[in-house]
């Protein structure tokens, strides 16, 4: 084991050097063909060849690398190495985990090279040791977990890493396609032991197996054959068989965000292969609609959802904006503002407008819903933002939007919702799109107090531009639109219903609110 372990380490130091050496010197060794060792061969180097290996020059640095590449493994096997490590395989509980994953290390590292008899062996023998790790998984052995927790996430952690190791093993042995079939059977088996286990460690080593499993088996389907693709269907399956996403999904670890990050991994995998239920998603959604939910959890599964709406297609936004419709009557000021908020990060990411329509439209509903106080007034300011961005990017105009939508329906709109479209105005003509940036040529060589200095100039100056570039876009839709008129005419008319109804504003929205919009 010391033997494998330390040729493990000089034959990794090696492989590392060697694509240096033939880049830097134009070797003429074939990386892409490998040399077979039988490891009962004889050494057959006569003294100049010795010399040639010792005293190459500049052009042969490659050859002379994948030379001592070779002679390492072949020395190993010579002295036994292979022996030794065929009898482990066969009787796994000689050795503890930690000195199985650095022995099966090594072997990935030189099985690509070795002889067909040697794989045949090794094949044969690595069926035995998986079928001996799969069974103290299932029984929890005490080989495994150990005497305390972190011996036993440390045992864990080996064990995966041995499995991948193996996997590499036999791929050389059988293909990649039978490899991964065989090893994940146990990888499967270790993962639903750990998450069998509450902590959190093991809980998020679990969910990084998880994707290590989906991302072999993701390569694997790259393969193109049926066999190959039939990994990740297995893989998918067991989630929905062993209900993993439901346990993972729940809000116990949620405010952990590198947790977060491994349960979006194992979504976006999912919505790759469209296997990413609807059921899936409301899990998330109806976290971030509980009232005793606490806050941090909340704003990661907002972000969460916002990473993986990017990879929705149509119908899965559509349902995923029907949920967000859903919720804005009843939300609180602070959820109202997460929502908020989640909208316009989706618009700021869509360089390409893809979202455009779906987006406006859904805050054109969820601002027409009726809702009141800061809500309201929070989807009417994201509206403002989301098309101000939009028109900032020329993909849809502000003043087509205004022209189209708000003041239609302030000349023809009810009179019971003329409230709305004037606050919506309000919130367009007063928004500013335009970015100007300014130069920093200025603020070279100057101190801390000069840059804050300039800082401040420059914003200022910025603030003047935008004021006029305000009034005289406010003066050509005046001008294009009668906008005073049509303003006058609609309060008149707003008034004159609420006086003849005898009853406050609609919605909640006094004639003086309105009178002051």
């Amino acid at each position: 084991a010391f033997a494998a372990v330390g040729g493990s380490r000089l034959f990794a130091a090696l492989q590392r050097a060697a694509p240096r050496k033939m880049n830097a010197r134009a070797g003429t060794f074939d990386d892409d063909a490998p040399i077979r060792i039988d490891q009962d061969d004889e050494e057959e180097e006569d003294e100049d060849e010795d010399d040639a290996m010792h005293q190459g020059t500049p052009d042969e640095g490659g050859e002379i690398i994948h030379r001592w590449l070779c002679l390492v493994i072949d020395h190993f096997g010579n002295a036994g190495g292979f022996d030794a490590v065929l009898e482990m395989l066969h009787d796994p509980t000689r050795v503890t985990l930690r000195t199985f994953d650095a022995v099966m290390t090594a072997m990935a590292r030189c099985a690509i090279v070795l002889d067909d008899q040697l794989l045949a062996r090794f094949e044969e023998n690595a069926q035995v040791a998986l079928d001996h790790l799969q069974d103290i998984v299932t029984r929890g052995d005490s080989s495994l977990v150990g005497s305390s927790p972190s011996e036993r996430d440390r045992r864990y952690l080996h064990l995966g890493s041995a499995l991948r190791s193996l996997r590499k093993v036999l791929s050389a042995c059988v293909g990649d396609p039978e490899a991964e079939k065989r090893v994940s059977r146990v990888e499967r088996a270790m993962v639903e032991g750990m998450l069998s286990i509450s902590t959190f460690n093991m809980q998020l080593i679990a969910l990084r197996e998880i994707n290590l499993m989906l991302a072999t088996a993701s390569n694997s389907k790259l393969l193109g054959t049926e066999e190959s693709a039939s990994a990740m269907q297995t893989a998918v399956k067991w989630l929905d068989m062993k209900k993993v996403l439901p346990h993972v999904l729940r809000p116990v670890y949620l405010h952990h965000k590198q947790y977060v990050d491994q349960v979006a991994a194992v979504l976006r995998f999912l919505l790759k292969e469209d296997a990413l239920a609807e059921t899936h998603v409301d899990m998330l959604w109806d976290i971030t609609q509980k009232q005793d939910t606490f806050e941090e959890v909340k704003h990661n599964v907002y972000d969460l959802l916002t990473s993986l709406a990017w990879h929705f297609n149509g119908d899965q936004l559509d349902q995923l904006f029907l949920r967000f419709e859903s919720a804005g009557g009843g939300m609180t000021a602070a959820d109202s503002g997460k929502l908020s908020e989640m909208i316009q990060k989706l618009a700021r990411g869509d360089n390409g407008g893809q979202m455009a329509e779906r987006l406006l439209a859904l805050l054109w509903r969820m601002v027409h819903a009726g809702e009141t106080g800061a809500a309201g007034l929070e989807m009417i300011d994201a509206f403002a933002h989301v098309l101000g961005h939009y028109d900032w990017m020329e993909i849809v105009r502000k003043e087509e939007y205004l022209r189209r939508q708000l003041l239609e329906d302030l000349r023809n709109g009810p009179t019971s919702d003329l409230a709305i479209p004037l606050q919506l105005s309000k919130a367009i003509l007063m928004h500013d799109t335009a970015y100007p940036n300014g130069s920093g040529d200025a603020e070279n060589g100057a101190g801390a107090k000069g840059k804050r200095m300039l800082k401040k100039k420059r914003k200022a100056s910025v603030a003047r531009e935008q004021h006029v570039s305000r009034r005289d876009w406010l003066r050509r839709v005046d001008e294009e639109n009668n906008l005073t008129e049509l303003l006058v005419s609609s309060l008149e008319r707003y008034q004159a219903a609420a006086w003849s109804d005898g009853a406050d504003a609609p919605h909640g929205i006094s004639l003086e609110d309105y009178f002051q919009t």
